[in-house]
């Protein structure tokens, strides 16, 4: 909503404009060249009402001191580089502190996992609002409210895991749930707020070392510095442009490695790190998720196993350490990965035990005995914290979660040979900036900066500058960047060929080869054998399809889902090997997608084999076949989630999910409708003009 409500406030900072107060109407009828809808002017009235006064009960005024103060280039305003940075972390805290009702998701708990002393871990359905990737970063408190609850309604937790493809997280409580908070629907809010003051305090205090990374990165001076290693580089196994990232890595000091989809990024990081610590250096790799971090320590384990009898003899003396929640069973069950578990078992148990006493007596008890207890349970979560810093400290390769290098001081004092960050086009760029700050020498970062991005809480051009961008983004301007610094693996191997193209010159300046082994050539559908490795199916107005926006305003469209459930029915009984994803950008047409594809009554083993998710939720994943539901068509104004370079990257994670066979769903004329702003990028235009043209396609009985 963003570019809409620059849009309000420009046109209402006009001379005859900037003192009067309007209703939705009315600025519909003030924007009329843009072509904005009545709704998505009252969705940006409040999204950003705290940028508003209410006038009377229908009217609202500009807060023009509060618009001036964050946002001050729209004013001709601008704050100096340390000012705005400052001021990002104040409004992105303030953000989060707000209890505005957008920040809630919707949740029903699915099943218990497991109790202990130490808590009550539970696992949730969760519905997230369209365009949003994560519910936030794992390990951070959550508040979990039940309004329909009578007593309890209102929790703290701590939110440890989420899992995309199936829509669920896993979140820890002290107390055990009643009957009536496990039949009852909630919502829960992250609570970021620590977090993010510890990456505060720690970016203030080494952003004037000089010495340090971070210092470098944030006054991009002296970044990158020749390193004369002296180990063996060359691997066999590796291709040309994964040979290069390896190179680099170990002849300089800081490497962005660029990764679009099947370049095998995670293969090529698993070597680096087995080289890294086989040659003495200490490792600590982070991703921005516990299932992330996890795929890639399973790559690295896999490695370890088989780079050399050094690497091996590094497991058996347990010197790889998994630090915080894994997800992953081969990895939750590879005792080698956790040193000295027993010891931290033991202690926290210990600590339960004395919670659970304070818990129970804290109202009936002797003050001296509560005092006592107190007394103990600081002692042995201080315990619990030295024995983690003696963990970390004694192992040659940490992986974890980037959030836990900010949480409860584990990593406070640590200063690794190398860190790598994975996944870093999600991570906000402050953050990314601050955990070069672990790093002693190698600093790498890998992702595809082409996808989804980084989303924060708060809504202001700091906030947006500071948050919202990546690394990759950030480093543009750096002299010898391209050329020196960042390094693109190019040869993919996830794609057809055919597939690749749709998103190679668009996105990747046509970059990209293919190594690719073909699979499902041919298959069978309800509308004839699909033997091209793409192809669209036009559904449009004319054909009865109506786009409606849902009551939680995310939208549908009853006659592509239709269509779509029709298709993957036939699918999956034509094709039981085949693994399907179906994809879309809203919430509320997956909504419907799975309560249609429930009414066909397929067999639970049927069902196995297809995930249905909004595109956000299918990052990072692959399918041997996906079904891509557009939804939008060229009677109602285009959605937000593809406009800008937001819609370029949406787009391109949904064509980019698919290995053997792509089939599009939608209008042909979707992004050719009027558009004054010009907010559907010529990308996603070109991209429905070669889907017109093409041979391609499928057609329906109507």
């Amino acid at each position: 909503m963003e570019y809409i409500f620059k849009e309000i406030i420009f046109k209402w900072n006009e001379d005859h404009h900037k003192q009067k107060a309007y209703n939705e109407k009315q600025l519909v009828n003030l924007l009329y060249k843009q072509n904005i809808e009545l709704e998505l002017i009252e969705k940006t009235l409040s999204d950003y009402s705290v940028y508003f006064d209410r006038v009377k009960r229908y009217l609202y005024s500009p807060k023009w001191n509060k618009l001036i103060r964050d946002f001050p280039s729209w004013f001709n305003l601008v704050d100096g580089k340390e000012q705005e940075i400052t001021k990002a972390f104040i409004d992105e805290e303030n953000a989060i502190e707000d209890d505005n009702a957008r920040l809630w998701v919707v949740a029903k708990i699915d099943k218990k996992i497991s109790n202990s002393d130490f808590g009550f871990l539970y696992q949730a359905v969760i519905s997230l609002p369209d365009g949003v990737s994560s519910p936030g970063q794992e390990g951070i408190p959550i508040n979990l409210w039940w309004q329909d609850v009578a007593k309890q309604n209102n929790i703290q937790g701590v939110f440890l895991a989420y899992y995309r493809s199936i829509s669920t997280i896993i979140f820890r409580v002290s107390n055990e749930l009643t009957a009536e908070h496990l039949n009852t629907t909630f919502k829960f809010k992250p609570k970021a707020i620590n977090f993010l003051k510890h990456i505060k305090d720690r970016f203030n205090a080494v952003k004037y070392d000089e010495l340090s990374l971070t210092n470098r990165f944030f006054f991009k001076r002296n970044i990158r510095i020749d390193d004369d290693f002296k180990g063996e580089i060359i691997d066999a196994s590796l291709n040309q442009s994964q040979q290069k990232a390896v190179q680099s890595v170990f002849s300089q000091n800081v490497t962005f490695i660029w990764g679009p989809p099947g370049t095998g990024k995670t293969y090529t990081l698993s070597k680096i790190i087995a080289k890294a610590c086989t040659n003495g250096l200490r490792v600590l790799a982070v991703s921005i998720s516990n299932i992330s971090i996890d795929i890639l320590g399973k790559e690295i384990i896999n490695e370890f196993e088989n780079f050399s009898e050094s690497s091996k003899k590094l497991l058996e003396d347990r010197k790889v350490l998994r630090f915080g929640y894994p997800v992953l069973s081969e990895i939750v069950n590879d005792s080698r990965l956790f040193p000295k578990k027993e010891e931290v078992d033991r202690v926290r148990k210990e600590y339960g035990t004395v919670l659970k006493y304070l818990r129970s007596h804290s109202k009936n008890t002797d003050r001296e005995d509560i005092a006592r207890a107190r007394n103990k349970q600081i002692l042995l979560k201080n315990e619990i914290k030295q024995i983690n810093q003696t963990r970390i400290a004694n192992s040659q390769l940490v992986f974890t979660t980037a959030a836990q290098c900010f949480l409860a001081d584990n990593f406070e004092h640590e200063k690794f040979d190398l860190v790598v960050v994975d996944e870093v086009g999600m991570m906000p760029l402050i953050q990314t900036l601050t955990m070069a700050s672990f790093s002693k020498n190698k600093f790498v970062v890998a992702g595809d900066f082409k996808q989804l991005g980084p989303i924060s809480t708060g809504q202001t051009e700091a906030v947006n500058n500071w948050f919202n961008k990546d690394v990759f983004e950030y480093m543009d301007d750096v002299e010898g960047y391209d050329e020196n610094i960042r390094v693109m693996l190019s040869e993919q191997r996830r794609m057809h060929p055919d597939i690749c193209s749709l998103i190679n010159d668009r996105f990747y300046n046509g970059l990209l080869t293919s190594n690719y082994q073909e699979k499902f050539t041919s298959i069978k559908s309800s509308f004839g054998v699909i033997n091209t490795p793409y192809c669209f199916i036009p559904v449009e107005p004319k054909n009865g399809a109506v786009v409606k926006t849902t009551q939680g305003r995310s939208r549908v469209n009853d006659k592509s889902a239709q269509v779509v459930t029709e298709l993957v029915e036939s699918l999956i009984i034509e094709n039981e090997a085949m693994i399907i994803g179906v994809i879309t950008p809203y919430n509320g047409q997956v909504i419907n997608l799975k309560r249609k594809l429930r009414n066909k009554m397929l067999f639970d083993n049927q069902l196995k084999n297809v995930t249905v998710g909004t595109i956000h939720s299918f990052q990072g994943s692959g399918f041997d076949a996906i079904v891509y539901d557009i939804v939008d068509n060229c009677e109602k104004n285009i959605g937000m989630l593809y406009k800008g370079i937001h819609g370029e990257r949406l787009v391109n994670v949904a064509l980019s999910r698919a290995k053997h066979k792509l089939i599009i769903v939608g209008d042909p004329k979707v992004f050719s409708i009027s558009d004054d702003l010009n907010e559907v990028s010529k990308k996603l235009r070109s991209l429905m003009v070669d889907l017109r043209l093409s041979e391609n396609k499928l057609s329906y009985k109507n």
